[in-house]
């Protein structure tokens, strides 16, 4: 038995009912990757293959249009669970998913983990529980809003990067992971142009800047508030 690896299950949401025995024979089933910055994990359309948790590092989930452009962003920090949809049923991802920096996974085969549900039928009930429990959170987070309406995905990309990276120097949220630009508008699914135009925006407004070293983040409420009415009105026209 691996006793580490028992212990990182325990403190995943997903088996957050599963009884010492469970997690035990779990751990067996679980395999450590490492995950190179900007590495794809999977890709839309491929066979699902493994359930994958997040032990460190930081994971977007996108879905790509036929001209390459990255909507549907999602940003999974430790101990979160991918891919969401469709989690105990075999099929095909429904989203890509890619290392925003290096990575750790811990991976379990899809096959073998079903079968672990199948003979124990009391773990399937206690993760269709854990992911009911995270359902009703996201949406008491929606309508209590740890982050009130953010719709931006760069937006909601430095609040993650914050929120798990930062470290208060000065009065000010420094977050010590070197992003190219052009990089950054990869990470949010953006144009070079349009990453540029938001970083703007909150270097004018005193909210955030790009550094050689990071990112700033002067202000973490003014950004969790922060609207781009621009965005808004062509999402108000496309709405019509």
């Amino acid at each position: 038995m691996s006793v580490s690896r028992k212990n990182i299950l325990s403190q995943i949401p997903l088996f957050k009912y599963f009884t010492a025995q469970q997690l035990e024979e779990l751990s067996w089933y679980g395999v450590k990757r490492e995950i190179a910055r900007n590495q794809v994990i999977y890709k839309e359309g491929d066979a699902k293959e493994a359930v994958f948790i997040v032990l460190s590092g930081l994971v977007k989930t996108y879905r790509t249009d036929h001209l390459g452009q990255e909507s549907n962003l999602s940003f999974l920090k430790q101990h979160e669970t991918f891919p969401g949809e469709g989690l105990l049923a075999d099929g095909f991802y429904s989203r890509s998913a890619a290392a925003i920096v290096r990575t750790e996974l811990l991976m379990f085969s899809l096959k073998p983990f079903l079968n672990f549900l199948a003979h124990y039928p009391s773990a399937a009930v206690a993760v269709i529980h854990a992911m009911q429990e995270s359902i009703q959170s996201l949406d008491h987070q929606l309508n209590e809003s740890k982050w009130p309406d953010v719709y931006n995905p760069g937006q909601l990309f430095l609040l993650k990067l914050a929120e798990h990276y930062g470290r208060q120097t000065k009065g000010e949220l420094r977050i010590g992971i070197p992003m190219s630009h052009d990089y950054f508008a990869s990470a949010i699914g953006a144009t070079r142009d349009g990453g540029d135009r938001l970083l703007d925006k909150l270097h004018e407004e005193g909210i955030a800047e790009m550094k050689r070293w990071g990112f700033v983040i002067h202000d973490v409420e003014a950004l969790r508030r922060w609207r781009d009415f621009d965005d808004q009105s062509k999402a108000w026209e496309q709405s019509r």
